[in-house]
């Protein structure tokens, strides 16, 4: 097997065998998907190469080594044609330095959608590696908002996850709806989500529903009592009388005692 060492150009052949994956964003792939890109190359040709990175480390045999960044899904197509006697052992790749996860998940995102799991994983570890939201946005050609809704959805998605709630088949913009659910209602919400189809509308409407539960119980919530002394009622109750002689001027016995009942009562539901 010949060895080859990178020239200053960014582009050079090399064989398939000294490309090494290390992992990917991606964690399934489509046979069916990878045998149509194969068709498409065997007929077209390798329209866009792979990006690797050369490794420090030769193999066992000294030859140089190079990790796929981005092609995952061409290399199989690659390998496919290969296994059927087409001669694609060697191929052209782009040569490229910078941080692994974040040219995978571009790659990915343009190319072939990922899974809910799959973008909120690689966003993490975006997040993870220093950049910011508006970083990620710039980087990935999506709208802020997007990347605030992922990474909501994931730790919503976490919490649930971690209290035993299986998430599958619940996307990223349904979950981040719940955000503001307080964390040990998140659980309970989520499944509610799931058992109600787990749309986008759905999560709204129970977040919205939260809120209003939680509203009504602060308004049915009974006060708490204020104890006072006998001599401080007294007090009280005197000291209004007097302020309020000249509002009580007018009007029947029967009347005015109703108006001041009241309002003595509402003077001491104000304590």
């Amino acid at each position: 097997m010949p060895k080859l060492t990178p020239s200053n150009n960014n582009y050079i052949n090399i064989p398939l065998s000294q490309i090494k994956e290390t992992g990917n964003v991606r964690k399934e792939y489509n046979q069916e998907k990878i045998i149509q890109l194969a068709n498409s190359i065997l007929k077209n040709g390798l329209l866009n190469p792979l990006t690797v990175k050369r490794l420090s480390e030769p193999d066992e045999y000294g030859n140089v080594q190079f990790e796929l960044i981005c092609g995952h899904r061409r290399k199989r197509a690659l390998e496919y044609l290969c296994s059927t006697g087409n001669d694609f052992n060697n191929v052209t790749v782009f040569i490229k330095q910078g941080a692994k996860s974040r040219m995978q998940l571009i790659e990915n995102i343009q190319r072939e959608d990922l899974s809910p799991e799959e973008v909120e994983s690689a966003l993490r570890q975006m997040i993870e590696e220093g950049m910011s939201q508006s970083e990620i946005a710039q980087e990935t050609s999506k709208a802020l908002s997007w990347v605030s809704d992922s990474l909501a959805g994931a730790k919503v998605r976490d919490t649930a996850e971690a209290a035993g709630i299986n998430t599958d088949g619940l996307g990223t913009k349904a979950l981040s709806q719940l955000r503001s659910i307080p964390q040990e209602e998140i659980p309970s919400a989520v499944n509610d989500l799931k058992e109600h189809g787990g749309t986008v509308k759905k999560a709204t409407e129970i977040q919205n529903q939260r809120k209003l539960n939680k509203a009504a119980d602060s308004i049915l919530r009974e006060p708490k009592p204020v104890t006072i002394t006998v001599e401080k009622a007294i007090e009280i109750i005197l000291d209004y009388r007097s302020r309020m002689t000249k509002t009580y001027s007018s009007g029947s016995p029967s009347s005015l005692l109703y108006r001041f009942t009241n309002d003595i009562i509402a003077l001491f539901r104000s304590i």
